[in-house]
């Protein structure tokens, strides 16, 4: 019988074709790893110019069903750039 949580028996056939009603893709686990840094450009009498970047990848498992267990990633990086006029 299909039912519980993680269980091998729900159908996850459907889960690489987009609007499937047939996916269960129950979680079992996402981890993440990230990193960032900022940079003063410029630091002098008419403020302060610094620019920055933080870039992560996120991966999401599912327990494997009928048909397998699909996996999904991303990967971001995100740029910033800021200027404080007239900051020490």
């Amino acid at each position: 019988m299909p039912f519980g949580y993680g269980n091998l028996l729900y159908n996850n056939s459907g889960c690489l074709h987009e609007g499937s009603s047939v996916c269960a893709a129950n979680t079992s686990e996402i981890w993440q790893v990230t990193g960032g840094f900022w940079w003063d450009v410029y630091k002098g009498d008419f403020g302060r110019f610094r620019v920055g970047g933080q870039g992560s990848y996120t991966e999401r498992r599912v327990f494997a069903g009928v048909g397998g267990g699909p996996n999904t990633n991303e990967g971001i990086f995100m740029g910033s750039r800021r200027y404080y006029p007239f900051a020490p």
